[in-house]
């Protein structure tokens, strides 16, 4: 071969192994067709679906999408293995809504490999700022009430969740809230 050809196939190579490390660093994260946007930590695969009820329809929210008062969001959860988990979602006045569990002090068992709704939808309130999601996955059960303590002084201080005595993964879908 040519010195040239050499070269220039090098280079190529080069780009190649440039595109397949931004694909592999990108942001959005894509699973079983769908586009999954928001923070994951610890490396689960576990993950939520925010989607906003508009009548009969629905349109899945990312995360910093804009959200206002009024909005129906309804919640889905995917957890490729069996877990624990809990939702919950701080607002701009720092007001914590648990999603699920709905009525247990502990992390209930999630059902796994399948795409599960929550059974209800949740409407946005008036408080300012932004609503934020924490889907957290653990392989043993945890106190919700410890959950909601460490994610109110995480809150107060601007970072994410610290950390609970067990092993845990988060998700986190953050909707900016503005008024109309």
């Amino acid at each position: 071969k040519k010195e040239s050809d050499v070269r220039g196939s090098a280079v190529w190579t080069k780009i190649a192994s440039a595109c397949v490390m931004v694909a592999l660093v990108s942001v959005l994260v894509f699973q079983n067709g769908e586009t999954v946007n928001g923070i994951r930590t610890k490396g689960s695969d576990a993950y939520i679906l925010l989607y906003k009820k508009t009548g009969i329809e629905s349109v899945q929210l990312y995360d910093k999408t804009v959200a206002h008062k009024g909005d129906r969001i309804q919640i889905q959860y995917y957890s490729p293995k069996n877990r624990y988990g809990v939702i919950v979602s701080i607002d701009g006045n720092n007001t914590i809504t648990t999603h699920f569990p709905v009525e247990s002090a502990m992390a209930e068992a999630l059902v796994s490999g399948n795409k599960e709704f929550l059974k209800y939808s949740y409407e946005l309130d008036d408080a300012p700022t932004m609503e934020r999601f924490y889907f957290i996955t653990a392989e043993s059960p945890f106190s919700v009430e410890e959950l909601r303590s460490l994610l109110l002084e995480s809150a107060q201080e601007g970072e994410h969740l610290k950390s609970l005595k067990i092993s845990y993964d988060q998700f986190i879908i953050t909707l900016i809230k503005e008024s109309y």
